[in-house]
């Protein structure tokens, strides 16, 4: 019997038909199909499992197998995570710059903010229901690349409006500088010192009016970039727990959690050097980024964010729906391969009402949601409470908020994790973690309403209507308008911050060795007056305010791991996808949305000097220190009280919960099979 490895004869007319291959041949094939050969390797074990191969579409090259692995994959889902993380961060570290370039108040920015959680939660139940129909990688690639294409919409406002003619009136282009100025001067720039008496001609261009337009920009933008991130957040920790064995998911979820965790501080970073280059990289800048009316490049970011989200999409499409050795395990196990299951209207409700009856889940869910509302809110404006209450410019608070405290929360997650996964602590002691964690995370954000830096005195007093009356009997016949640019200056002696020259009733100003002096002051007689805010030298507050921050992001970072842990396992396998998807939903209806809008209004509320440009109400320029101390901290105080108790009530009913894999016997997919 001829080989079917021999070469055919060319001298024969029709071709032999096949030999028959030996029965031992059949039997092996049939072993291979059915539990797979161990020495033919794993990629050869899974050759015949579309679902497990690597690659895009038809294109699914045998040199590209080798990725199709946990750790490949999870390195590519930590990447987009970053990015993901990044993206909000760096908004956050931006918003103070947004709100001087678009003149915006705090409550619009959290709008702006609040718009990326309602396109996550728009789309969370149809990618959470239907995600499981298909190819998760392929979802959350699709939402990385809609998100990177929405990065360079973000950027478009200041390709349409460029620098403003604010920033291009304070540049050496631009600007009308002089040695020495008088009263009889007529100002037509922010750049040339609003003096007393002088007449300010605004320039109302369109630009300089209402910013409606930039505004429907960023909201739209973080719309759909939000929902953009609904398929990585459902998705991409579930997809790791599905090829991960059970008593090894929660260090590969730390691990998840600490490449993720470093996003926030690359977005505040990546602010920080950002807003240290003037916003319009042409021009040269008359002022440096420590003076308030610094507008830095705010844009930078997003093109620099979107260009990589658009290259990391394809190489997490061509991740498989289920990794060859999570496949191998099911094989093993003699399961079969996975279906997507038909699901009904019935079917959801009856998910959702067993969901709803989990008493651990939904304690637990509402637990975070209090507590992710008090931390939230006061982290989305943290930028701009160390620039209001410590001091600090723009760059070096996104560059603290990003840096501090980031070895530590690294640190809390991997050691919980590597702890969790050592010693398997019983699902009451995880609870009991979190409850110590948020008590001192209750006595730190209480403590923070007392820590700040000494009140930064402003010229004027409190009007009849509660509003700040910057006009006094030194200054009304300056005829300063609200319309005057903010243009802070220090009475060194009395240590007393003017709004303008113009409400200190200054005639005249000079620049000796680049530095502008003002004299001939009303409200301030023979006395140096310098410009500028006045300075306070509290570095020793602020370090401290820094290491309890540091602190506290360790306690909080120790808590997700298990946090998560018991979110996982508190559900049936088949809910996981839609507790996440419910649970997301809850907290963007109940907190990411309006926590932004909230706190924003707070910070509202205790500002005592509004900008005004061409009769519209603008940015805050001047905040009372001390009530805004008070009504953030207290605020998110109480908030994390109330998680609190709830996280109470997980620690009494998570008892009986099943956290790790009992059975510690089943063979791991690199030993050997045995018959």
């Amino acid at each position: 019997m001829a080989s079917r490895d021999a070469p055919l004869d060319d001298t024969v007319g029709a071709r032999e038909p096949p030999a028959p291959a030996a029965p031992h041949d059949d039997t092996r094939r049939k072993e291979q199909a059915q539990i797979g050969d161990d020495l033919a390797g794993e990629l050869e074990f899974v050759e015949h499992l579309e679902t497990a191969k690597c690659g895009l579409w038809r294109w699914r090259p045998a040199w590209l197998q080798p990725f199709a692995s946990k750790k490949v994959y999870l390195a590519v889902q930590g990447l987009i995570g970053l990015l993901s993380m990044a993206l909000n961060s760096y908004f956050i570290g931006t918003i103070t710059t947004i709100e001087k370039r678009f003149q915006v108040p705090s409550a619009t920015s959290g709008v702006i903010a609040s718009a990326t959680d309602a396109g996550y939660v728009s789309s969370l139940l149809v990618v959470s229901y239907f995600g499981s129909r298909g190819s998760k990688p392929r979802y959350i690639a699709s939402g990385a690349f809609v998100a990177g294409l929405c990065c360079f919409a973000f950027a478009v406002p200041h390709l349409i409006y460029g620098a403003g003619a604010d920033m291009r009136a304070l540049s050496l282009e631009f600007g009308e500088y002089s040695e020495t100025q008088t009263s009889s001067n007529t100002s037509s720039s922010s750049a040339s010192p609003p003096l007393c008496g002088q007449p300010i001609v605004e320039d109302c261009a369109p630009e300089s009016g209402s910013f409606g337009l930039p505004i429907i920009f960023f909201v739209g933008a973080n719309f759909l970039i939000g929902a953009g991130g609904a398929m990585y957040f459902t998705l991409s920790v579930a997809y790791l727990d599905d090829n991960t064995r059970k008593n090894k998911a929660p260090f590969m979820i730390a691990v998840s959690l600490v490449i993720r965790m470093l996003g926030p501080s690359t977005g505040f970073l990546m602010a920080s050097y950002s807003l240290a280059h003037f916003v319009e990289p042409s021009l040269t800048p008359a002022i440096t980024n420590k003076d308030p009316r610094w507008i830095g490049a705010w844009w930078m970011g997003y093109v620099v964010f979107g260009t990589l989200l658009c290259l990391l999409a394809p190489v997490m499409a061509a991740f498989p729906p289920e990794l060859p050795r999570s496949a191998r395990r099911r094989v093993l196990a003699g399961g079969a391969a996975a279906a997507p299951a038909r699901r009904s209207f019935r079917d959801f409700l009856a998910l959702v009402g067993r969901l709803l009856r989990n008493r651990v889940y939904m304690l637990n869910t509402f637990s975070s949601v209090f507590f992710i509302f008090g931390y939230s809110g006061l982290w989305n404006f943290m930028p701009k409470y160390m620039e209001t209450l410590f001091r600090q410019t723009s760059s070096s608070a996104s560059f603290l908020t990003g840096s501090v405290g980031l070895v530590f929360s690294a640190l809390g997650v991997l050691a919980s994790g590597w702890l969790i996964t050592r010693f398997r602590p019983r699902p009451r002691l995880l609870a009991a973690w979190n409850i110590f964690a948020e008590v001192l995370d209750v006595v730190g954000y209480s403590s923070w309403a007392f820590l700040g830096c000494p009140a930064n005195r402003l010229q004027g007093t409190f009007g009849n209507d509660g509003s700040w009356n910057l006009t006094a009997p030194c200054n009304s016949a300056c005829d300063c308008g609200r319309e005057m640019k903010y243009t802070p200056i220090c009475v060194t002696e009395s240590f007393t911050t003017f709004y303008s020259p113009c409400h200190a009733g200054c005639y005249l100003t000079e620049v000796i060795n680049d530095k502008r002096t003002f004299s001939n002051c009303s409200c301030a007689l023979n006395n140096k007056v310098v410009d500028g805010a006045c300075i306070t030298d509290c570095s020793g507050n602020f370090t401290v305010f820094l290491i309890m921050q540091s602190i506290l992001r360790f306690l909080q970072a120790t808590g997700k791991s298990g946090n998560m842990l018991l979110q996982f396992r508190s559900v049936n396998e088949e809910d996981k996808s839609m507790s996440i998807a419910i649970m997301e939903i809850l907290l963007c209806c109940l907190v990411y949305i309006p926590a932004p809008i909230v706190f924003g209004i707070i910070l509202d509320s205790v500002c005592l000097v509004w900008g005004e440009t061409c009769g519209h109400s603008g940015n805050c320029w001047f905040y009372d220190g001390h009530m805004l101390r008070y009504v953030i901290n207290f605020t998110a105080s109480g908030c994390l009280v109330l998680g609190l108790i709830l996280d109470i009530g997980v620690w009494f009913y998570a008892k009986d919960l099943q956290v790790y894999d009992n059975d510690l016997s089943t063979p791991d997919v690199q030993e050997p099979l045995k018959k």
